[in-house]
Parts: C-alpha cells; sequence; structure tokens
C-alpha cells in the first residue's frame, strides 16, 4: 500500500533530479481524515489527537509519521506511519499492533495472560484461607 502524497514526493523529486522512476503501485491509500469515514472528519480528527494526549503518546507519533494518518498493521510489526493509537505503547497504554517486532500483538498474548491472572488469582485464594484457618 503506497500513501499518495509519498508518490507525489517521489515524482517531483524525479523531475527535479531529472531523473527516470517508474512507480508501480499496487493500491494508494489517502490519509484516514481525508477519506470522508467519519461524519466530521475534523472532529473525529481532534478526538483522536486528544485521546493520543490522555494516552501519553508524543505528539510526533499521534498522526504517524510525517502527519500521514495511515492504518496499516501486520501481525508482527506495524508502520511508523501508521496512527499512533494502534501502534505505540505507554506506561498507562497497550496498543493493538506495537511497532517491535519482538513484542507479540496484544491480541496474541491475551489468552496467554487471562491464564496467568486465574492461577494468580486462585494461588491468592488458598494462600488466604491458610492464614485464617
Amino acid at each position: 500500500m503506497t500513501a499518495k502524497k509519498g508518490l507525489e514526493k517521489i515524482n517531483i523529486y524525479s523531475k527535479d533530479n531529472n531523473l527516470l522512476i517508474n512507480l508501480l503501485p499496487k493500491f494508494t491509500q489517502e490519509k484516514i481524515f481525508e477519506q470522508n469515514l467519519f461524519d466530521n472528519n475534523e472532529s473525529a480528527k481532534q478526538l483522536l489527537i486528544r485521546l493520543s494526549e490522555e494516552f501519553k503518546i508524543p505528539k510526533f507519533e499521534r498522526l504517524g509519521y510525517d502527519k500521514s494518518e495511515s492504518l496499516v498493521a501486520f501481525y508482527n510489526n506495524t508502520p511508523n506511519n501508521t496512527i499512533g493509537l494502534m501502534r505505540y505503547d505507554t506506561d498507562i497504554y497497550k496498543s493493538l499492533f506495537p511497532r517491535k517486532n519482538d513484542k507479540k500483538p496484544l491480541w496474541k498474548t491475551m489468552k496467554k495472560d487471562e491464564k496467568e491472572r486465574k492461577m494468580t488469582n486462585y494461588n491468592n485464594k488458598v494462600e488466604k484461607g491458610k492464614k485464617y484457618e
């Protein structure tokens, strides 16, 4: 998937430098808030920014690299041009599709985490029961 703005930049660069660059993109994508996906794109964008602030996502990460506003994610990695809420972890927020290769996405670890929580809760109940006997 290719961002339309990126294609435009490459075309301008090739003309300015007298280079012949043939691009063959299979798909192109507009920025999220330029696609009319929401009733009010600007208020949706402001909501995303406010949520990002609440979750302590750095300002330069909120709309993706160079404010590209992309919605792209892979099971093992997420490009840095994807919006921060999808890919950026903070101390108070764990993203669904983390950026780092070594981290598994949240949805892949939820079952394991649930089993660990159940075991911890069970062990805590057993320990409390021993104290009061």
